[in-house]
């Protein structure tokens, strides 16, 4: 995980590098110009390390607008869900066996939303950067009980989390066409997550609760992202 980290650190800024030897030898371009304009829409998508496309930064939409040719309000919303039943035997060595039944449960909700300064928007090749909040929602739910042989045993545990910061980026999109470009980006983000845990067993007439709340600052280096925006003039 580690190394997959450090290459994307070393291709966005080797990405970079060539970026800006290129872009000095590099006019004005009518490409650029019809798409980073006032009231253009864009979408974005991600490349992955199969050189796949899949959703944009894990949210299931994120588009563009643009305010004027050097800025834009990037808007990101991810939702998803889980839910999960199955049963569980196990055998031992006395050919006695056991059958538990267990349930599973999670929503995911995040949102970001970034206000962007595009550089040379009139250039085939643009440097961006920007800063913006994000906040993000999750809940878990899992039980298990047993179904044979019967007994009054349970466990069951249940999370939610809520967190929410800032994120800046940097970033170069260089433009395929006035409707296509291909873009890297890096970014840092500062958030703060609260988080809530419930552990409950029962056994007969007994139980036992246990509560947890945390509470953390992070500070992270988000990986880096390779994307392709479609814009529609």
């Amino acid at each position: 995980m580690r190394d997959m980290r450090l290459n994307r650190v070393v291709l966005f800024w080797g990405v970079l590098l060539a970026v800006v030897i290129l872009s000095s030898s590099l006019m004005a371009d009518e490409r650029s110009e019809e798409a980073l304009k006032a009231d253009s829409w864009s979408f974005q998508f991600a490349i992955n390390d199969n050189f796949d496309f899949n959703s944009f930064e894990g949210t299931n939409l994120s588009c563009k607008k643009h305010l004027s040719d050097t800025k834009a309000w990037r808007l990101g919303v991810g939702l998803s869900a889980t839910s999960r039943n199955n049963s569980e035997t196990t055998n031992n060595q006395n050919q006695s066996g056991s059958e538990d039944a267990n349930s599973q449960s999670g929503l995911y909700v995040d949102l970001s939303l970034l206000l962007l300064h595009y550089k040379s928007p009139k250039s085939r090749v643009a440097f961006f950067y920007g800063i913006g909040p994000e906040v993000g929602l999750s809940r878990n739910k899992s039980e298990s009980e047993p179904v044979y042989p019967p007994a009054n045993i349970s466990h069951s545990y249940y999370s939610w989390s809520i967190g929410g910061g800032i994120r800046g980026i940097l970033g170069v999109e260089w433009f395929a066409t006035k409707d296509i470009s291909l873009f890297a980006e890096y970014g840092t983000s500062l958030e703060y997550l609260y988080s809530y845990t419930e552990q409950e067993s029962k056994y007969n007439d007994s139980f036992n609760i246990s509560k947890e709340i945390d509470r953390t600052f992070l500070l992270k280096a988000n990986q880096v992202t390779l994307g392709v925006s479609v814009y529609f003039l």
